[in-house]
């Protein structure tokens, strides 16, 4: 149960990520009022983190503060919303920005969602195989991408020298390159064509062109969008790829030896059949009620009691 509780709080965050980036671009270029007619958007992911952390203290029974780092990371979640909404009201030209800020709070998201996929392997009793599964795969490389969109997050307002972020930029570009090629080499793995992982090559590219422009110096919010973008679909691959693997199958089973009895034919009673069957319809019409009632009385006597009729009516 718990295990399941962790995995739909993964699963929450990252609709609420998605739905906070495109919040954010919304908010790029609009007008103070436009920005003020947003706010009830941007509460109603506050709301959804606090349901989404009342629904997963009482599926785990109080469980969750067993894991201070989650429930910390909840309460930056919302801690984060919160000023995005104060960043929301504030006069134009206030720091920190509602874009800014809201990108932010993307960020706080994407890791309450790779925290609790790291709490939902832990609560779970799946046994260590020799190798990692193509799941298991997919969501230690959406780690990594995690990790590797968050550091270039917090890069982007240093001001740092050429040389320092040339530095910086080149080992985050050889940690993008190492997420391509595992991405390639799991792209060639027999059974990795399944729908269910997507399209690992196009995800492979993605990867290794990210690479190739921070190689080349180009850091700008577009690099960080197609970042997340990445890491969404990583994680939702994974995850869907997960569900099918832990899914029962079915195995047929060839028949055993039987003894064939001797069928017996139905008896009336078994049947459900009645052994006196009433007068007919239009008979019945041709009498009073009252005879009537006493005519229907005494077949249901015939044929609940076994009681052979005394004669004619």
């Amino acid at each position: 149960v718990i295990q399941a509780a962790l995995e739909k709080t993964a699963d929450d965050p990252l609709a609420l990520a998605r739905r906070q980036s495109q919040l954010g671009e919304e908010l790029r270029g609009a007008s103070q009022e436009q920005v003020a007619s947003m706010r009830g958007d941007e509460a109603s992911l506050l709301q959804g983190v606090e349901n989404m952390a009342r629904s997963l203290q009482e599926a785990t029974e109080g469980a969750l503060g067993a894991n201070p780092a989650l429930a910390a990371q909840m309460g930056q979640a919302m801690q984060s919303i919160e000023s995005t909404i104060q960043a929301m009201g504030a006069r134009r030209g206030s720091s920190p920005s509602p874009y800014a800020q809201a990108e932010q709070t993307v960020g706080h998201l994407n890791r309450l969602a790779l925290m609790a996929i790291a709490s939902a392997e832990q609560a779970g009793q799946a046994q260590q195989q020799s190798g990692e599964s193509a799941a298991e795969q997919l969501e230690q490389l959406a780690q990594e991408q995690g990790e590797v969109m968050n550091q270039t997050g917090q890069l982007m307002p240093m001001e740092l020298g050429q040389q320092a972020m040339a530095q910086q930029m080149q080992d985050l570009a050889e940690g993008q390159e190492s997420i391509a090629s595992d991405l390639g080499d799991l792209a060639e793995q027999p059974g990795s064509a399944d729908e269910t992982l997507g399209d690992l090559e196009q995800m492979a590219q993605e990867a290794k062109a990210l690479a190739e422009m921070m190689a080349e110096g180009r850091l700008a919010p577009e690099t960080i969008r197609r970042q997340e973008r990445l890491f969404h679909r990583l994680l939702d691959a994974g995850r869907s790829l997960e569900r099918e693997e832990l899914s029962e199958e079915r195995e047929s089973e060839q028949p055993g030896v039987f003894e064939r009895g001797e069928i017996m034919p139905l008896t009336p009673d078994q049947l459900g059949a009645l052994r006196y069957q009433l007068p007919a319809a239009d008979q019945l019409q041709r009498l009073s009620p009252a005879v009537r009632q006493l005519v229907i009385q005494y077949f249901e006597r015939l044929n609940g009691g076994g009681t052979e009729p005394g004669g004619s009516w």
